[in-house]
């Protein structure tokens, strides 16, 4: 029999002697510790307003579940399981089981998760890789999915106007498709001019600056459409920086893409260094 730490506690039965005086109980094993499972969630991005997300259809588009065991008892194994939005079905596993090497507190990681729309995940502890029933589960933790939307910019300037055109492709999950497609899209601009010296990029953006016009969407494939944004400004003879951004709308609880509440897609004014707007 080898160490296996057992979480059963045996009762001492005290018998009454016929002598009178004291004698010592037999040792009884200390009662195991109940086990706790803690997990966390990351991804490629640094969290932004304690929300994790991931990119859709690009290299970060991965995120990673790890968290810590405490109580455990080597042999014992743990699985990942996962909620994808609407959340309209039961939680499934989606990994493990991995089986632990050590007792007491012991940390694991479920690397490369790739969550399509808003999941959920949780992790169970199970007694060995047979067990139904978990000892212990985590809490839930959400890795959010963010759309992913490319330009390729052409610029002509014969003074004293200027174009920047940006063809953009748009690429969101075939569920959310239809949602995505149908939003507003928004534009911001602003132009430095300068007549001594290239000036530095603006600092703000402004909605609906630089006579910007949009064409309509054209969905080349299930999960991918497309659009042109034109922007018209003077510069006349001087040097100029100008910068642009463009945004829709997050409506996560709609359609599972984007981050809950307001990042500010929409606002009369945005940074133009923003690091996500939506």
């Amino acid at each position: 029999m080898g160490t296996h730490q057992v979480r059963h506690v045996f009762a001492a039965a005290v018998v009454a002697g016929a002598m009178l005086g004291a004698a010592q109980l037999p040792a009884v094993a200390a009662p195991a510790a109940t086990p706790t499972v803690a997990i966390g969630v990351q991804s490629a991005f640094s969290k932004l307003g304690g929300l994790t997300f991931a990119q859709y259809h690009t290299r970060h588009g991965w995120g990673r579940v790890s968290g810590q065991v405490s109580g455990a008892v080597s042999g014992e194994v743990v699985r990942l399981y996962a909620r994808q939005f609407p959340y309209n079905k039961p939680f499934a596993q989606v990994a493990g089981p991995v089986t632990l090497l050590a007792g007491g507190k012991v940390k694991f990681s479920f690397n490369k998760v790739t969550p399509v729309l808003a999941t959920r995940y949780k992790v169970a502890l199970f007694a060995n890789k047979t067990a139904t029933a978990p000892l212990a589960v985590s809490n839930v933790a959400t890795i959010y999915v963010v759309i992913y939307m490319p330009f390729r910019e052409s610029n002509k300037c014969p003074r004293p106007n200027c174009t920047s055109v940006l063809h953009v492709s748009a690429f969101v999950p075939p569920p959310a498709m239809r949602t995505e497609r149908a939003k507003k899209i928004h534009t911001y601009f602003a132009v430095n001019r300068s007549r001594t010296h290239i000036p530095p990029p603006p600092e703000f953006l402004y909605l609906g600056a630089g006579h910007p016009h949009v064409t309509r969407t054209r969905k080349v494939s299930a999960g991918e459409y497309r659009f042109t944004i034109k922007f018209t400004f003077r510069i006349g003879n001087d040097a100029a920086h100008w910068g642009f951004l463009y945004c829709i709308k997050d409506t996560v609880t709609r359609d599972g893409m984007g981050l809950p509440g307001h990042h500010h897609c929409g606002d009369k004014r945005v940074l133009a260094r923003a690091r996500y707007l939506g």
